[in-house]
């Protein structure tokens, strides 16, 4: 198998990125949010640790180019290509292992 057929499964869906700004009622997302392509959806359950280091289940990972602009501190939310809109949980550094896949993160979402 060429590299180029390794490739071909990642950066196959879109998401959008909703940054939060606060308001008296509470979050609110700042515009229309950022259109993000290239990346790959994988809508399963897994237990992760959130931002303060407690344990939680995320419901969804989303794989993007490594460094990809976004701060937990905004209280972030994606929505899927599902259609479902989830705040992010936690960032980790994928590790492709020995597949010669590109750099990656993987936002974890709620």
């Amino acid at each position: 198998m060429s590299t180029r057929g390794i490739l071909a499964i990642y950066g196959v869906h879109e998401v959008t990125l909703h940054r939060m700004r606060r308001t008296p009622y509470g979050p609110k997302p700042d515009g229309d949010g950022t259109r993000i392509t290239g990346v790959f959806v994988s809508e399963t359950q897994k237990l992760v640790h959130d931002k303060t280091g407690a344990e939680t289940v995320s419901t969804a990972q989303v794989a993007v180019p490594h460094g990809t602009p976004i701060n937990l501190d905004e209280e972030p939310t994606v929505t899927l290509p599902s259609g479902r809109t989830s705040r992010v949980l936690s960032i980790s550094r994928g590790d492709p292992g020995p597949l010669p896949l590109p750099a990656h993160d993987v936002w974890n979402i709620e």
